[in-house]
């Protein structure tokens, strides 16, 4: 195998016959496992052999998956979709994980002239998370990112900066996610029995239908009235 000849080429999968006369196919394998062009492009084996070492050697050299011969159509079509679909949830966890970082990145450089201390920042953010947790201050409908860093006797920026790097949120988005859980809690254990849906928006906090509809889609997908009708389906 040529490796010069194929840098420029692009490939989303490689298959292998270790069997193929003219090349070793391990050989191939950790060659190009070890090649900074193809390292991360999946290689599937194909092989005629039983014996139970070379299928070792093919796995600890970086093998994605192993076919025997002689080889089916739709079983080697779904084998490789395997392989390609494994590959692209490992690409877009690994897209994830670099947006976090960013984030985390960008987190940092924004409070990076902050006096507030790391310790001080995870003191606060657990007695945030003591006010929604055990008083549930979320159900007051005056409650306000003004009322919260009062409470915390700090300045709106300090609270934002702790929501942000602590908590990975925002207050409305925490103050959501609470009332909107509560009110599925409500609807889950007595539905419309004693409540209509305007009077359970209002219990958790909300001013509006309209607002309490709006958070509760974004929270959970659905409309109150669809969540509703899951658990009558139910």
């Amino acid at each position: 195998l040529i490796f010069k000849e194929l840098e420029t080429m692009i490939f989303d999968l490689i298959m292998i016959d270790v069997d193929f006369p003219e090349e070793n196919g391990i050989e191939t394998l950790q060659n190009l496992k070890k090649h900074p062009v193809f390292f991360d492009i999946p290689i599937i084996i194909i092989t005629d052999k039983s014996n139970v070492k070379i299928l070792e050697y093919c796995f600890r050299y970086g093998a994605d998956d192993i076919i025997s011969k002689p080889i089916d159509k739709y079983t080697l079509q779904l084998r490789i979709r395997a392989v390609l679909d494994k590959l692209q949830y490992l690409r877009r966890i690994e897209m994830q994980m670099n947006i976090i970082k960013m984030k985390r990145k960008m987190k940092e450089e924004k409070y990076s002239q902050s006096a507030l201390k790391d310790k001080t920042q995870r003191k606060i953010a657990k007695e945030i998370m003591r006010l929604f947790d055990k008083e549930k201050i979320y159900l007051q409908k005056e409650v306000s990112s003004e009322m919260l860093a009062k409470m915390l006797k700090i300045n709106k920026v300090y609270l934002s900066q702790v929501m942000s790097s602590e908590l990975d949120t925002n207050f409305y988005d925490l103050l959501n996610k609470y009332r909107i859980k509560e009110a599925t809690k409500i609807l889950t254990t007595q539905g419309t029995k004693k409540l209509t849906l305007e009077a359970i928006s209002s219990t958790v906090g909300y001013n509006s239908r309209v607002t309490f509809n709006r958070a509760f889609k974004k929270v959970t997908g659905i409309t109150p009235s669809d969540f509703l009708n899951s658990l009558s389906e139910a």
